[in-house]
């Protein structure tokens, strides 16, 4: 998962951009940009990463993400390709700085918009957020300023809307405007292709080029959380994602997210989500009615 600084747009005469991907895989690497986003999945699901929030995700995820905030949303996690699968499909807006951060959104009668833009620095995933594809149709359909008119309108329902959740805590330290790290990038690399196997603290050390102890407090300081911390998080994402769209046992569930003890999941499985794994997908399928 390198963190590249991307420039998503082209044309800077646009103001706000809106398009729809559907392809196999989504972009597969973990980046940021300038430019505000917001996301909707139509079809797919897997993990999703926003700052340091690590969740699964499914149809119908809809998350704004302020400007610099590092993000993937990863839909093909460990499988083997298969013929005939369903694409992912997603639409995307993007808003130029320039949009946000102009004289408009200073207006009083615009102060809550511009306070949904501040909040998303975290990231913002919208619960059940009601006619949204009617609402991407007529920006997708609109041009110049009727398309301002509808965004406007959309973020406005946004902002009303009282069903969301902050993704990124609030003391992530954010990646500096264009900085590369190339040295936590190898190590994000190496732990999201083996995170599910056994990763000894000297082979993530051997990768930074530093001793176990200097590349714990430099892991630390970089992230906010200790290396096994980060590693447990991400096996736990996955188990969700397994949780919800499988009925293999907990057993099953914890040994092919890479815990060797079913006890030792439960425990950090409770601790991150405050229930345990059985009563997480119970409360995920009552709650939105999934079916296998």
């Amino acid at each position: 998962m390198k963190p590249y600084f991307t420039t998503v747009t082209s044309n800077y005469d646009h103001a706000v951009t809106i398009r729809y991907d559907e392809m196999e895989v989504f972009y597969p690497h973990w980046h940021y940009h300038d430019e505000y986003e917001l996301v909707y999945i139509h079809k797919s699901s897997g993990i999703r990463y926003v700052g340091d929030s690590i969740n699964p995700y499914q149809p119908g995820d809809f998350v704004l993400l302020g400007s610099l905030l590092p993000h993937i949303w990863i839909n093909k996690v460990g499988e083997e390709p298969k013929e005939n699968t369903e694409l992912a499909a997603s639409t995307v807006i993007h808003f130029q700085p320039k949009f946000v951060h102009n004289g408009f959104f200073a207006l009083p009668a615009m102060k809550n918009l511009k306070d949904l833009f501040d909040q998303s620095v975290r990231g913002i995933r919208f619960i059940q957020f009601p006619n949204i594809e009617e609402h991407l149709q007529r920006i997708q359909t609109s041009t110049s300023t009727d398309r301002i008119i509808a965004v406007l309108s959309l973020l406005g329902h946004l902002y009303k809307h009282d069903q969301y959740e902050f993704l990124s805590s609030k003391d992530y330290h954010r990646i500096a405007l264009r900085q590369r790290n190339s040295r936590l990038s190898s190590i994000h690399n190496f732990i999201a292709g083996h995170f599910r196997e056994k990763i000894k603290l000297d082979t993530l050390a051997g990768i930074a080029h530093m001793t176990p102890q200097a590349f714990c407090g430099y892991f630390k300081r970089k992230t906010g959380k200790t290396v096994f911390t980060y590693i447990n998080d991400l096996k736990i994402g996955y188990s969700c994602k397994l949780l919800i769209e499988t009925e293999l046992t907990i057993d099953n569930i914890a040994l092919q997210s890479g815990f060797n003890s079913t006890t030792f999941y439960n425990r950090k499985f409770k601790g991150k989500m405050q229930l345990t794994p059985r009563a997480y997908r119970k409360k995920y399928k009552l709650f939105n009615g999934y079916k296998n």
